[in-house]
């Protein structure tokens, strides 16, 4: 392997086992400095791999934070179009090296998929290869053409994400209840349960949904599960980001059906409760996400709604008086 250093560009280098134990643990370190000293031109490459690296496992609890896969986006630029494949090595490599797992991804060569998902209880991020960053909210997932993603930019979204996209060819994201295309701009999709909602934040959106069809400017968004109304405004935050991706939810008069199914979906847990004691109440409220129980609190009280937690399951009942 050190016979091919001289060719390693800095993906290759932080996904060397040895050279970030170099970084790590300064094991070997006569080697390195041998190396260098004889391969001067490689210096500038090996400085930002080891900067990456360092960052990268600087603070591995905070992982979650949305700024860490931007370091990644930087190593992607070096990366071919068609090389999504061996980035999964890649960042494979330096999670198992720093003691992270931050995502579960898949590659099936028959088919040429490759599948990004969400199994962890907080929001992730994943570098597409045209360089559009999406995030993925807890129990979702992404399913993609790897070597033709640049060219045909079309993948299918389970459950809820954020988009961030490049300018270029039309961007699709297609679910099981409908269609958005873009060109470049940022939006986000929730496709959870039988809904389908699309806010844009930046830009410009085109939704289909069954026969019908609408483009959103930026403070609008489509409810086609909750409302007969095609297009409305919502509140468009500063920092053009949703609320889903902070550490609390807000619902404004939103069926206590669909607040419960996002509680489920962010604390991997089963709800049991009677849905005709809920289908009508419409819930106002944030939904935190880093303590269950506040969050049930949040959820059940403000109805008069009790609550007991057994493991991985809770139920919901009717209070009495």
């Amino acid at each position: 392997m050190e016979n091919e250093y001289h060719t390693f560009s800095v993906e290759d280098f932080v996904a060397d086992e040895d050279f970030i134990a170099w970084v790590k643990s300064n094991k070997n370190p006569d080697f390195w400095e041998e190396w260098l000293t004889a391969n001067p031109k490689k210096r500038d490459t090996l400085e930002e791999a080891k900067k990456l690296v360092l960052e990268i496992s600087q603070d591995a609890g905070a992982l979650a934070d949305q700024n860490k896969t931007r370091l990644w986006k930087r190593i992607d630029k070096s990366i071919s179009p068609v090389a999504t494949l061996r980035r999964l090595y890649l960042t494979a490599a330096v999670a198992a090296a720093c003691f992270l797992v931050f995502y579960v991804a898949l590659f099936n060569k028959e088919e040429s998929k490759f599948i990004f998902a969400n199994q962890q209880k907080e929001n992730l991020e994943h570098v597409l290869p045209d360089q559009s960053i999406v995030v993925l909210a807890p129990g979702s997932k992404i399913i993609y053409e790897d070597q033709n993603f640049v060219e045909q930019r079309t993948l299918q979204l389970e459950g809820r994400a954020f988009f961030e996209v490049e300018k270029g060819s039309p961007f699709t994201v297609s679910s099981e209840h409908g269609k958005v295309e873009v060109l470049g701009t940022s939006f986000d999709v929730d496709a959870l349960n039988d809904g389908f909602k699309v806010r844009c934040f930046t830009g410009k959106v085109r939704v289909e949904y069954k026969t019908k069809a609408t483009l959103l400017m930026p403070g609008e968004q489509t409810d086609f599960a909750q409302t007969s109304q095609f297009k409305s405004a919502f509140e468009l935050p500063d920092d053009q980001e949703p609320e889903w991706m902070k550490s609390v939810v807000r619902f404004d008069k939103t069926n206590l059906k669909e607040v419960i199914a996002t509680f489920e979906k962010t604390y991997k847990v089963t709800v049991e409760v009677d849905e005709a004691l809920i289908e009508t109440i419409q819930h106002t409220g944030i939904l935190i996400q880093d303590d269950m129980e506040k969050a049930l609190m949040s959820i059940t009280w403000p109805h008069h709604l009790l609550f007991e937690m057994e493991g991985d399951v809770v139920k919901i009942y009717k209070k009495v008086d």
